[in-house]
């Protein structure tokens, strides 16, 4: 007998959209125009920088290592996305 685990999935374009708002926060990252959200094999995502606009790359690269809402999203996304 287990327990029964009560979470929401998130769909992938919520996901990308709240990511995206957080990296924005970031000073000198408000022009990034596109990330990518790729599933990885063990529940798991990553994100990437796809359009940088005028955003540095290194600044913008080291603001997704950061991102608070990738932290949150990670329960989420362990039963799938929608």
């Amino acid at each position: 007998m287990g327990f029964l685990r009560h979470t929401v999935g998130i769909s992938r374009a919520d996901l990308t959209r709240d990511c995206l708002q957080q990296i924005r926060l970031w000073p000198g990252c408000e022009s990034v125009e596109e990330i990518a959200i790729l599933a990885e094999p063990r529940s798991g995502f990553s994100v990437h920088v796809v359009k940088y606009g005028s955003a540095k790359k290194r600044l913008a690269d080291r603001a997704i290592g950061y991102n608070p809402a990738r932290e949150a999203a990670a329960l989420s996304f362990e039963i799938g996305i929608k």
